[in-house]
């Protein structure tokens, strides 16, 4: 899921653990993403609703991996959901349980071949730079990154944001689940307990892990970034939050 130079595949040692590993811990938050994907996409559906690239929302077939979040939108036409930095497609998987057209994209071959064998035929996946991601602008209604921004050094932090705002329809949304810096002594020890396993993604994973922190986390990124946001939900303890960013004019 790394963009930055040199491009090698730093996840290609532990691309197949790192479900197995991870999924107990975050698929709760990964519900919340889909949960928060579905309310912002409900607009476009409305009568007078913004225009849309003709993609359809389609139900999913039934397929080994998460259950579907509950309360599932009818089929209609609805823009689609791109998961950007998507690794292994977990969370693509949540957004298709819901019956979204799902596209990832990510730039480590390791993750995208897990993906593509764990997850639906329908989700479609793209080998790209988050940075640069070669796609169309105003192609998504709701762009999520989940869990990346972290682990990339501040300057691809802001190029993945400004991409993925450029991506998203008027009226779209950006949802982003990352760390933020806790209030509570429960959400510090919970802090410490992430920060022990980020350390074993590797030596500069962790150093971004570490420089995000000690800028203030999530919240401070997007201070900084002068986009309209606000969080909706936290996670174990306060440590990681659920945020969403507005398209200019869409704030609620």
């Amino acid at each position: 899921m790394s963009e930055d130079p040199p491009r090698t595949d730093e996840y290609q040692g532990y691309a197949r653990l790192y479900d197995p590993l991870l999924n107990p811990l975050l698929d709760r938050p990964r519900h919340g993403v889909a949960a928060l994907v579905r309310h912002c996409l409900r607009p476009f559906a409305l009568p007078g609703s913004p225009p849309t690239p003709d993609s359809r929302h389609t139900t999913a077939p039934h397929h080994p991996g998460p259950a579907p979040v509950q309360g599932a939108i009818s089929p209609q036409e609805l823009p689609p959901v791109l998961d950007l930095c998507c690794g292994t497609g977990r969370q693509a998987a949540f957004l298709h349980g819901l019956g979204f057209c799902v596209h990832g994209l990510d730039l480590s071959p390791a993750m995208l071949d897990v993906a593509r064998k764990t997850t639906p035929a329908e989700i479609q996946y793209r080998l790209a730079d988050a940075t640069e991601t070669g796609l169309p602008d105003a192609a998504f209604g709701c762009v999520c990154i989940s869990l990346a921004l972290h682990e990339k050094n501040p300057h691809t932090r802001e190029a993945i944001l400004a991409e993925a705002m450029r991506l998203l329809l008027p009226g779209g949304s950006l949802v982003l689940l990352d760390y933020r810096l806790p209030e509570s002594s429960l959400g510090r020890a919970s802090m410490r307990f992430a920060s022990m396993i980020e350390r074993l993604a590797g030596q500069a994973h962790y150093a971004h892990y570490r420089q995000f922190l000690a800028g203030g986390g999530i919240r401070a990124l997007l201070g900084a970034s002068r986009l309209p946001f606000r969080r909706m939900e936290t996670y174990f303890h306060g440590c990681m939050g659920l945020y969403r960013v507005f398209t200019s004019g869409n704030e609620e």
